[in-house]
């Protein structure tokens, strides 16, 4: 058959009969009903789904043995073989498996996490004991937003310093000096109740001793009158106007053993006496408990002494006509008055004085065994009337 040298073109398909079709010395005609029937492909050993890699050598397709396997997960493959890739969705790490003279292992590429934000140095073992990985945080590219995560608090803003004492801005360290510094309080206010111990200065109202030592200025709880008018300051002085009666409450406690109680009366509106009565819940203690011994002076005179008992009130001054120029004083001491179990001792000084008399009134009383914890002054009648101020103060 003749030849000739030229280009053809097939339009619509190319229809050979016959078994054979020789191009360039090659049959390009096969009948093939799998691989092996390939003349260039060898699947000797070839496991199902096995990718084949061309021979530059015997110019044929053989199994892929040696290819690298990538494995995208949360676990690192079993049986990787060397060069095998590993991307960890926990971390964002990407591990190549590396076999070396005697090991063999998963070694981190670079590193992990968007922008290399986190980093591990330690390689994850593929067999026998697992060694923990050791990660390391690049503080400079890490940003959580406080609305991401919850409950870190107001100091989650603020930063630690490096060294030394934190400024405004900063947390507090564990070192910081200012910590174990014995720093001077500033000024400020406590209720009386709220001092135990310790010792107040004269400008405190103390007298230098440790607290319980001297006298305690007691607030009583209220002040009654039944007419008039009276009020009770903050350092507890009671001071009143045109009252017949001042009755003090809940100034007796077991706090104190003891209590001194002063008594100026600037005016009286009346001859009259001064009586004191103690108080139990709001209630004067009048019938039938009282006794008393007196001793009573004027200037020009003898003094004598008088007594009663079972009284209904104790005598502590005389306010005469001729004293009604303010200056009537009288000073007392009132020994146990809570304990129901003791009887109350009443130790009183009185004091008036006009231009051109002196009247002195010392009085030792003791009474009956109720529990007190207040006390009343007044006058013989309701309409003599007082004006003057009354202080208390506890001591041990």
């Amino acid at each position: 058959m003749a030849t000739s040298d030229k280009d053809f073109r097939v339009k619509n398909g190319l229809v050979v009969q016959g078994t054979t079709a020789t191009v360039n010395g090659n049959n390009v005609l096969t009948d093939a009903s799998s691989l092996n029937d390939f003349a260039d492909v060898d699947t000797a050993g070839v496991a199902g789904g096995a990718p084949l890699v061309f021979n530059q050598s015997s110019l044929k397709w053989i199994p892929g043995t040696g290819l690298v396997s990538i494995t995208v997960g949360d676990t690192k493959p079993t049986n990787p073989n060397a060069k095998d890739l590993f991307f960890n969705t926990l971390n964002g790490g990407l591990y190549i498996f590396y076999i070396d003279t005697d090991t063999s292992q998963w070694v981190q590429i670079g590193t992990s996490g968007p922008s290399g934000i986190v980093t591990v140095s330690s390689p994850l073992v593929n067999s026998g004991t697992a060694t923990a990985a050791v990660l390391s945080i690049n503080e400079s590219l890490l940003s959580i937003a406080n609305t991401q995560v919850t409950g870190l608090g107001t100091a989650s803003t603020k930063d630690v310093p490096a060294t030394g004492n934190a400024t405004t801005s900063q947390v507090v360290d564990g070192n910081d000096t200012r910590l174990s510094d014995a720093r001077t309080p500033t000024t400020h206010v406590h209720s009386a109740s709220d001092i135990t111990s310790g010792i107040l200065s004269a400008a405190q109202g103390g007298n230098g001793n440790a607290l319980g030592s001297g006298m305690v200025p007691i607030i009583p709880a209220s002040v009654a009158v039944p007419n008039g008018s009276a009020s009770v300051s903050a350092s507890g002085v009671v001071t009143f106007t045109n009252a017949s009666e001042i009755n003090l409450n809940s100034c007796f406690t077991s706090s104190y053993s003891s209590y001194k109680v002063f008594i100026n009366l600037d005016s009286v509106g009346a001859s009259s006496y001064l009586y004191l009565r103690l108080r139990g819940s709001g209630t004067n203690y009048t019938a039938g408990y009282y006794g008393c011994s007196l001793y009573a002076r004027s200037s020009g005179t003898t003094g004598a002494w008088a007594s009663r008992d079972a009284g209904a009130n104790i005598i502590i001054s005389q306010m005469g006509s001729s004293y009604t120029d303010g200056r009537v004083n009288t000073v007392m001491d009132i020994v146990n008055p809570v304990p129901a179990a003791k009887p109350t001792a009443i130790n009183t000084q009185g004091f008036a004085q006009d231009a051109t008399s002196v009247m002195g009134i010392v009085g030792h009383y003791s009474h009956f065994t109720n529990s007190s914890d207040g006390i009343s002054f007044g006058t013989d009648a309701s309409n003599i009337y007082m004006n003057g101020t009354i202080r208390v103060y506890g001591y041990r």
